[in-house]
């Protein structure tokens, strides 16, 4: 709201005022071409113009007020309010405190209250540029009158009670200036008895001034006469004749002053007349569109009151809300498919996650039972191979040494491959070892067939050494298969060790 603790916000020195209709049923059709480039880019230079010569304390540029933020439109309007009333401040809503100091101000044009809501949007900012602009315009009117008051002032305490024609054509253009400011009230406002009165006002004022030239021409007229008549009394002095003779010529010197005085008062006298038929002219032309223009609004009101909604409206309105409706829907019905979708994908991921962790359990398992960890077991080689999972690096960038703690494939795969070379060393050895058992059987069998004689003495000897073999044998296979298990199982993500070890005791 308005706040002004000494009083309503001051008048403008010339004391207009009119009803406002910007706000009514009746709004006024702006007719400044309000979105035209180049008018916009005028107003903007007024307004810089303004703000610079009046000390504005906010940083403001012309590229600012091209698209000005609500933050640059408040400071804006409340200094410009401030220099109405310079107690203003606004302390409610923005858009419904500007309203009412425009309306306080009659500013005679709409502003909707959405257009202070998005201010700097290319279809609301000319129309609330225009309102600073007529405030602006306002201003410097004002200002302009007081000075022109304050000067007036001045001349007539400088020159006393002397008169000259410029002193004569201001006054008149003052008092015609006046009027026309009452006039064109009276007209906004409908006052055609008021109007009349001015009317007769300004008539009277210069038929007066006209009675006042006439008088000062008589008196000077009589001045004249009176020194003529003073000239003829000195003509007959001869004494007295050199003084006689220049005050002769000092007054023919007046004379010809004050007659080119009368000339020209008479001259501005028929142009006072020639501007007030002027004027009366331009009146008539406005009385009569003023009547057009109520027949016009006449017309509209009575259009607008036997108007009504015809039922293909009624039916297109229901079929655009049943459209609407539907489009409704189906956004509900894809946005909770949307989310169903979300929460089935967090749903697999943390199944995933739960996978991952008891993999990475099973994984660690078979390490220790191998002897890969901790980082100091005997087969780790300082290598860690314990698997981590951590839940928080979950992301769809994560790499899987920041899920697992490990590098697979340049650090597990190349040390597991290093240990599933030494395992197929010793499986090879072991093979050639049974080899070469193998080979000392069939020598012992040959030497049986040549040495019959000794054979039951070797036979049981033979027996001890196979039942030995057999044993061994169990037991390196039961060895060799616990370990071929256990990197099978070790080698589970990712690699292919388990395959390979298990074609190896396929072999064995």
């Amino acid at each position: 709201m308005l706040r002004n603790s000494n009083g309503p916000p001051r008048k403008s020195s010339t004391g207009l005022s009119r009803k406002s209709t910007a706000y009514g049923s009746h709004a006024r059709q702006d007719p400044r071409p309000n979105t035209d480039k180049s008018y916009i880019q005028t107003s903007i230079r007024g307004l810089i113009n303004y703000l610079t010569d009046h000390n504005y304390d906010q940083p403001f540029s012309a590229k600012i007020l091209q698209r000005p933020t609500a933050k640059d439109f408040t400071y804006i309007v409340s200094f410009l309010f401030r220099q109405v009333d310079a107690n203003f401040r606004i302390t409610g809503k923005l858009e419904e405190e500007v309203l009412q100091f425009f309306k306080a101000m009659h500013y005679p044009f709409p502003i909707s209250k959405a257009s202070m809501q998005a201010v700097g949007t290319m279809h609301t900012w000319p129309t609330l540029l225009a309102s600073i602009t007529w405030m602006v315009e306002l201003l410097t009117y004002d200002e302009e009158v007081q000075n022109d008051a304050a000067n007036q002032a001045a001349l007539a305490g400088s020159s006393g009670s002397s008169s000259s024609v410029d002193d004569f054509e201001r006054a008149d253009e003052k008092a015609l200036f006046e009027y026309l400011g009452k006039a064109y009230k009276a007209f906004l406002d409908g006052d055609d008895e008021l109007y009349e009165k001015l009317e007769d006002g300004l008539v009277g004022s210069f038929e007066g001034r006209c009675g006042e030239v006439e008088a000062q021409c008589a008196v000077l007229e009589a001045n004249i006469a009176q020194m003529q008549a003073e000239a003829q009394v000195r003509r007959t002095r001869h004494a007295a004749l050199p003084g006689l003779r220049q005050r002769r010529a000092d007054y023919e010197s007046d004379l010809g002053k004050f007659r080119t005085l009368i000339e020209q008062l008479t001259a501005h006298r028929e142009g006072l007349a020639a501007k007030v038929e002027k004027r009366e002219g331009e009146l008539a032309e406005l009385y009569s569109s003023l009547e057009m223009v109520r027949a016009e609004t006449a017309e509209l009101k009575q259009v607008v009151a036997g108007q009504e909604l015809s039922p293909e409206d009624v039916a297109r309105m229901q079929q655009e809300r049943v459209r609407l409706d539907e489009a409704l829907g189906k956004a509900r019905e894809h946005k909770g498919k949307m989310q169903k979708a979300l929460w089935e994908a967090e749903m697999e991921l943390s199944r995933a996650v739960v996978d991952l962790d008891t993999a990475a359990q099973t994984f660690n398992g078979k390490a220790a039972s191998l002897q890969l960890i901790p980082i100091t077991a005997r087969n780790s080689n300082g290598i860690q191979y314990e698997m981590s999972v951590s839940k928080g690096a979950v992301s769809a960038s994560a790499e899987p040494q920041d899920l697992i703690g490990l590098d697979i494939k340049g650090v597990i795969r190349p040390s597991l491959g290093q240990i599933k070379n030494v395992i197929l060393d010793k499986v090879h050895e072991a093979r050639t070892s049974v080899l070469k058992m193998l080979d000392e059987e069939a020598k012992s069998e040959e030497e049986v067939a040549e040495a019959v004689a000794a054979f039951e003495v070797m036979e049981g000897k033979v027996k001890k050494q196979e039942e030995g073999y057999r044993s061994e044998k169990a037991r390196m296979e039961a060895n060799m298969a616990e370990k071929v298990r256990g990197a099978r199982e070790g080698a589970r993500q990712g690699c292919r060790v388990g395959t390979m070890l298990s074609r190896v005791s396929l072999h064995i």
